[in-house]
């Protein structure tokens, strides 16, 4: 869903963003006439740094809390560790929030409260990153995805299936082929083989792929399809 690679990469899109650089501009020649043009640009750096290192520290705990996750005679420990990866980006957060940053610390917050079984308060969660991410549609429908994959910890699988199959068909949709690919996935829990391989076609074939985001689920897609036959 969510990595690392896709925060740095979201981070640095927004420092080239032209919108941006214009406001950064204008304050920067408003520093500059006062005086203080570098200890602004020594502020601005040292902002980012630390709201990269909260997140790198609040991702070992994420990282901690998936393999206890993937360890069945962990069981006990599982939602203690969600609920602390939960308060680490919630706490990171809070200091940082105003940094690139930002919505990233929500959307990991509320996968651990996902985890610990709050569904719908991760969902809203989300729904509040993604009002800060409209101008970058590739994170967008990144966040958009994971949203409707949460979904799938709750009890109406229904709305869950609905959610991601919206956000596949969505012709604006840069990440189309994750949703495509997902869907695959489900269909091919349930055993339904011939709405799996269609979902992964679509994967293959859809128009929604990005370029910059080197991104694996084509190939993943291609070779569901190759196993199935």
């Amino acid at each position: 869903m969510i990595t690392k690679e896709n925060v740095i990469l979201y981070a640095k899109n927004v420092r080239k963003n032209p919108l941006t650089l214009v406001g950064l501009v204008g304050i920067g020649l408003f520093i500059a006439v006062t005086g203080g043009v570098t200890l602004y640009r020594w502020h601005i750096n040292r902002q980012q740094r630390l709201a990269q290192l909260a997140f790198s520290e609040s991702l070992e705990v994420y990282h901690q809390a998936w393999a206890v996750d993937l360890t069945p005679e962990l069981e006990a420990e599982k939602l203690g560790l969600w609920e602390e990866v939960e308060l680490a980006f919630k706490s990171a957060h809070e200091q940082n929030g105003s940094s690139t940053f930002g919505p990233f610390y929500v959307a990991f917050e509320a996968q651990a409260m996902a985890h610990q079984g709050k569904i719908q308060e991760a969902v809203d969660l989300l729904d509040k990153a993604m009002r800060a991410l409209t101008k970058y549609p590739q994170f967008y429908y990144l966040f958009k995805t994971t949203q409707a994959l949460i979904l799938f910890e709750d009890k109406d699988q229904q709305k869950a299936i609905d959610a991601l199959k919206a956000v596949a068909m969505d012709e604006k949709n840069p990440m189309a082929a994750m949703a495509y690919f997902y869907l695959g996935e489900y269909y091919l829990y349930q055993q339904d083989q011939a709405h799996a391989k269609e979902a992964f076609n679509k994967a293959i074939t859809t128009q929604g792929n990005d370029v910059r985001f080197a991104s694996p689920w084509m190939a993943l897609a291609q070779a569901k399809v190759q196993q199935l036959g």
